[in-house]
């Protein structure tokens, strides 16, 4: 009897664990979690008709990456887009050929208070709000939709 309870507590405590080392992953990759929220594909009406996904931490920062290098390119055209000061909405699902289709909401201005459980939905605003949309089955943006202002 005590030689399962060890093996549980440790399993439990490796578990705790090992949930810890990716919250400090995140950390050090200077993602700011509070700005980010996954929400399930059926709050956004772009993913009609695909499978849901989920994202684990590791694409997250993949998506991150490729966000960031798309905004700093975007920025060098003379745009002034500061990605700390950018709430995101997260979107994942996978379309007719299994790639993991992945869409970034991203709004510069307080959110809505339910922000990280329905989708936020802005026209106009300018570049305060913008989507891109990522094949994170190629690693690749396919879309960088910036508003109207």
């Amino acid at each position: 009897m005590n030689i399962k309870f060890i093996i549980l507590s440790i399993l439990i405590y490796t578990t705790l664990f090992a949930q810890e080392i990716e919250v400090t992953l995140v950390g050090s990759k200077v993602t700011d979690t509070s700005l980010i929220a996954v929400l399930k594909t059926e709050k956004y009406w772009g993913f009609k008709g695909l499978e849901s996904s989920n994202l684990n931490i590791n694409e997250i920062e993949i998506c991150e990456t490729l966000l960031k290098d798309t905004i700093r390119k975007y920025n060098e055209e003379g745009a002034k887009i500061d990605l700390k000061q950018y709430h995101r909405q997260y979107f994942a699902a996978v379309n007719k050929n299994r790639d993991k289709i992945v869409i970034i909401n991203c709004f510069c201005e307080k959110p809505a208070l339910n922000w990280k459980e329905e989708f936020c939905d802005i026209d106009d605003g300018g570049d305060c709000y913008f989507k891109l949309k990522i094949n994170l089955t190629q690693n690749k943006i396919f879309e960088l939709d910036i508003n109207g202002s």
